[in-house]
């Protein structure tokens, strides 16, 4: 692990460690979403050990320029940024949950804010300019 975070990539993917714990702890998400929480920050970061082994062994067999090095390079990159497009949409995803619970929080709250006359009026407005 030392090697591993010698790297800058893996010490900001630490954060995402970090991010989840604070996320979860203020958050709350249901049982489902923590599981996803802690599983991809720690996939992300065993993705980056596999990525920096790559690297490492790639520059040892050579320094020179290879096409075929750089795509063995560039792969392990790739792997690296789909596994947090992954973690981004599971963010994504529970933070729009939780946006979409207020929306309708609120909407029941204004709901009975307004009074049954009003809601009639616009109703028959509505259906007047359908016609």
């Amino acid at each position: 692990l030392k090697i591993l975070f010698e790297e800058k990539a893996a010490r900001r993917e630490l954060l995402l460690v970090i991010f989840s714990i604070l996320y979860i702890s203020l958050m709350q998400p249901d049982l489902n979403m923590i599981i996803w929480l802690v599983v991809l920050p720690l996939l992300i970061l065993s993705i980056e050990a596999l990525n920096t082994g790559i690297e490492y062994t790639c520059d040892k067999i050579t320094m020179d320029r290879s096409n075929k090095i750089k795509k063995a390079k560039d792969l392990g990159s790739a792997a690296i940024f789909l596994a947090l497009v992954a973690y981004s949409a599971v963010v994504l995803l529970d933070i729009s949950k939780l946006f979409l619970s207020w929306h309708s929080l609120l909407d029941r709250y204004f709901n009975t804010l307004i009074p049954t006359s009003w809601k009639l009026e616009k109703a028959s407005m509505d259906v007047t300019k359908n016609s």
